[in-house]
C-alpha cells in the first residue's frame, strides 16, 4: 500500500504489486506499478526516481516486458487511455556481489576496501550461516549505478585479506 500511495502523486495507479520471495513473504525490493496512461508512467519516472520511500531511495524505469492482453492493455481498453507500467527497484545497478571472501573478512573490512574516492559505500554485508560463520561472499551498496560500476572496474580481481575477490553486479538485486 505504501508503494501505491507514493506513486499516486504521478497519476492514477490501476495496479500495484510488490514482488515477494517464495516461502518467506519478504519483499524482493522491487515491484510493478501500472498507471492509467503512458504519460502518467513517464511522470512517475521523471518525478519519483531517486525519491525516498520508507527510508529507501527508489529507482524507476519503464517495464519493458510484453504484458500481452492483460495488465497494461486491459487498463487501456477499460480506461480508454494508453495504459503503461513502470518497474520500481531501489537496488538495481547499485548493489554488488563480492565473491571469494576470506572467512575472516568482516563487513567493516569489506566496507573499508570498497570505500573508493568519491564513491562512499552505503551498506556492506557479509553473508553468514545461522551460527554466524561467514559464507565467503558479501554485498556492497552504493548511492548510484555509476559508483557501483566504478567499484567493479577498480576492485574486481584485487586482493582482500589474502584472497583475490570477484566483484560484479548483484543478480539478486536486478
Amino acid at each position: 500500500q505504501d508503494l501505491k500511495d507514493h506513486m499516486r502523486s504521478a497519476g492514477n495507479v490501476v495496479y500495484c504489486d510488490v514482488m515477494m520471495e517464495d516461502g518467506t513473504g519478504r519483499s524482493k525490493g522491487c515491484g510493478i506499478v501500472e498507471f492509467e496512461t503512458a504519460a502518467e508512467a513517464q511522470q512517475a519516472i521523471d518525478t519519483l526516481t531517486d525519491t525516498d520511500l520508507n527510508g529507501r531511495n527508489i529507482w524507476i524505469r519503464e517495464d519493458r516486458e510484453d504484458r500481452g492482453p492483460n495488465r497494461a492493455s486491459a487498463a487501456a481498453q477499460v480506461q480508454g487511455g494508453g495504459g503503461a507500467a513502470v518497474q520500481v527497484n531501489h537496488l538495481a545497478g547499485r548493489q554488488l556481489y563480492v565473491g571469494n571472501l576470506s572467512f575472516d573478512t568482516t563487513w567493516q573490512d569489506l566496507k573499508d576496501h570498497f570505500n573508493i574516492e568519491d564513491c562512499p559505500v552505503q551498506r556492506a554485508e557479509v553473508g553468514q550461516h545461522p551460527d554466524g560463520r561467514s559464507k565467503g561472499w558479501g554485498t556492497i551498496r552504493y548511492a548510484t549505478p555509476d559508483h557501483a560500476n566504478a567499484a567493479i572496474e577498480n576492485l574486481n580481481g584485487t586482493e582482500l585479506d589474502g584472497r583475490v575477490i570477484e566483484v560484479r553486479l548483484d543478480n539478486q538485486a536486478l
